[in-house]
């Protein structure tokens, strides 16, 4: 049987095979990944998330996570001041923020996802930086890096 494709669309076909595996490599290299060693990759789901500090001796799991959302809600709010111009322009909603949690409870990459303006975007940046050192997350008994995606709500009353 004779060879359907010619000659020169199977050296388009592997061009585009090519480009699509170096593009990948580009895209890994770009976001910091290729190279990097197991332990620098953040694992995504892990088996224990990362809490916020002050319920370290709550053994059960939903009751630790509910103390632990309460007490970091309690932290955020007690150090969150409206920004002044979204007071004058009534600006409300929810910003998010995202930080990564490193393997021993400290934060870093501290970024905002949506701001909803008015200064209520670096107001909550503000905020999540004073936060403590959180009880990191684990993957075989071991901590690991985590990402934590945070809605932070402003709400005129």
């Amino acid at each position: 049987m004779k060879n359907l494709i010619p000659k020169s669309k199977k050296i388009t076909r592997i061009s585009c095979i090519n480009t699509l595996l170096f593009l990948s490599w580009v895209i890994l290299k770009a976001q910091g990944q290729f190279g990097k060693e197991q332990d620098e990759v953040i694992l995504c789901p892990i088996e224990v998330q990362a809490y916020f500090p002050g319920c370290e001796k709550i053994v059960d799991k939903s009751e630790k996570h509910r103390c632990a959302e309460s007490s970091m809600l309690e932290f955020l709010y007690c150090n969150l001041n409206y920004p002044i111009d979204a007071l004058s322009n009534c600006i409300q909603g929810t910003v998010y923020v995202r930080f990564t949690i490193e393997k021993d409870g400290k934060l870093s990459d501290h970024q905002i996802l949506r701001d909803i303006g008015g200064g209520c975007g670096n107001e909550a940046l503000r905020v999540v930086k004073l936060m403590p050192d959180f009880e990191p997350a684990t993957q075989n008994g071991r901590p690991v890096r985590s990402v934590f995606n945070l809605p932070v709500k402003f709400k005129l009353e």
